[in-house]
C-alpha cells in the first residue's frame, strides 16, 4: 500500500570494503546510485569534462556499462582529491574578525591614536 508523498527508504551510496567482481559491469542506474545518487546528466557531464577523467563505458546495445573497479577507483582518486583541495584551503584561510574583535580593534586603535 503506497500513498501519495510517502517517503520511499534511501539506499547507501557507502562504498563497501570490497566487491565480488572488479570486473562486473555496472548499468548507468547503479553507477549513479554508488556515485551519491547524481543524476544520468551529471554522468554525462563527468564523462565529457577531459579535466575528471571519468572512466569510459563499454557500450552495448547503446547502453553504457561500466567495470565496478573502475569507477570505485575513479571515486577513491576524487575523495582523495577532495581532501587535498580542502588543506590547501585551510592552509590559505585567513582568520575571520567577528564584530566584536573589529569593534575591540577600533576602540585599542583610537587609543593609541589620542596618546
Amino acid at each position: 500500500m503506497s500513498r501519495k508523498g510517502a517517503c520511499m527508504p534511501v539506499r547507501s551510496t557507502a562504498l563497501p570494503d570490497s566487491f565480488p567482481d572488479e570486473n562486473a559491469l555496472m548499468s548507468h542506474a547503479d553507477v549513479c546510485r554508488l556515485c551519491g545518487g547524481v543524476s544520468t546528466m551529471t554522468i554525462w557531464r563527468w564523462r565529457h569534462d577531459a579535466a575528471l577523467n571519468f572512466p569510459a563505458p563499454t557500450i552495448i546495445n547503446e547502453r553504457c556499462y561500466w567495470p565496478c573497479g573502475e569507477v570505485v577507483e575513479w571515486l577513491k582518486q576524487q575523495r582523495a582529491l577532495s581532501a587535498d583541495r580542502k588543506r590547501e584551503l585551510a592552509k590559505r584561510a585567513r582568520p575571520r574578525l567577528t564584530l566584536t574583535d573589529e569593534r575591540t580593534r577600533r576602540k585599542t586603535s583610537s587609543r593609541h591614536d589620542d596618546a
